[in-house]
């Protein structure tokens, strides 16, 4: 169960902005974005990508896994045969490998940072 109060070092009585902006800092921004080119992502404006590639493939990057922890998901929702690639920063993995690729409609992966690395869940 979580205490609000030491977990996030606020008072829940009347100071609502501050426990939801320290939420978003716990589990990652909630906005959702569409994309139709290539992308970088941010730990504090990204967190459910949804990747339209119907004019070309695309490569989302996945940002520095050193300088936060968060979580991405990205799905590929047309039907065309371009492709979406999901790759790390330099010199960094997504569960050993250089980089994800997504051929088909409605696939998506989820991608979280352990502050090193990136790991698929």
């Amino acid at each position: 169960i979580l205490n609000i109060e030491e977990t996030l070092g606020v008072n829940p009585e009347g100071d609502y902005d501050t426990v939801d902006a320290r939420l978003d800092a716990i589990e990652g921004s909630t906005s959702i974005a569409t994309v139709t080119s290539s992308e970088t992502l941010s730990f504090s404006t990204h967190r459910t990508v949804l990747v339209d590639a119907s004019d070309e493939d695309i490569i989302i990057t996945l940002p520095d896994a050193t300088t936060g922890t968060g979580r991405f998901d990205v799905k590929k929702i047309d039907s065309s045969s371009n492709t979406v690639t999901i790759q790390p920063s330099e010199d960094q993995t997504v569960d050993g490998a250089d980089e994800i690729i997504i051929n088909f409609q409605c696939d998506s992966y989820t991608v979280v940072s352990n502050q090193e690395n990136w790991f698929i869940v």
